[in-house]
């Protein structure tokens, strides 16, 4: 099936678009930017296929965006900022997730465009740690975070102290840890992370963690 075809006959009206991986056949993605009333864009593409013309989308301004989300891969780091430059004001929620978590220069431009976010997933490497905690401190808004942890990435200890002791920044309610696959992190004990729940009830109450 011709799926280029059937997106140029979707209606510019819309306003959300999901292209998933079983259904990416080469779909030149510039093919988007005439959708400028989009308010939610989903990209789960085939990691053997990639992103095709991105470049030319990440200049365009999607002036209703609200929800950005990419599985599996990501377009290059360069593009993917000035995308996140030019739509990042107006969103309420980004998904950053794929095997080699964010860089630091795009947890920079988040905590940078991106200080709207109620909601956030994220994998961010054990030595740019400090990229989250700008995140945390610039999205006074945040409600929701995903943290993907273990091997390279954060260990749950790591991410939990820098949410504990940032998290008078912003309003979060609810912490998302989990590893990808089977990587590993350190252990958890019950009784730290019993700490880290008084800790953090310290700041706001009425708070969940998951």
């Amino acid at each position: 099936m011709d799926y280029t075809y059937l997106i140029t006959k979707l209606p510019n009206t819309l306003i959300k678009l999901n292209i998933c991986e079983y259904m990416y056949n080469n779909i030149p993605l510039s093919l988007i930017t005439k959708f400028s009333n989009l308010q939610e864009l989903e990209l789960s593409l085939n990691p053997n296929k990639g992103f095709i013309n991105f470049e030319e989308l990440s200049y365009v301004s999607f002036t209703k965006l609200q929800i950005l989300k990419f599985r599996y891969i990501q377009p290059n780091s360069r593009s993917l900022i000035r995308f996140i430059k030019n739509n990042g004001k107006n969103l309420k929620e980004l998904c950053l997730i794929h095997k080699g978590g964010t860089s630091g220069t795009l947890n920079l431009a988040v905590s940078k465009f991106c200080t709207n976010l109620r909601k956030l997933s994220i994998g961010c490497k054990n030595d740019e740690f400090q990229t989250l905690k700008l995140i945390l401190k610039s999205c006074t808004y945040l409600k929701s975070i995903e943290i993907f942890c273990g091997s390279k990435f954060l260990s749950e200890k790591k991410a939990l102290e820098l949410i504990v002791k940032h998290s008078h920044e912003n309003t979060i309610s609810e912490v998302i840890l989990h590893h990808f696959y089977h990587e590993q992190s350190v252990k958890l004990l019950p009784k730290e992370l019993e700490s880290y729940i008084i800790r953090w009830a310290d700041y706001v109450p009425q708070r969940s963690l998951l």
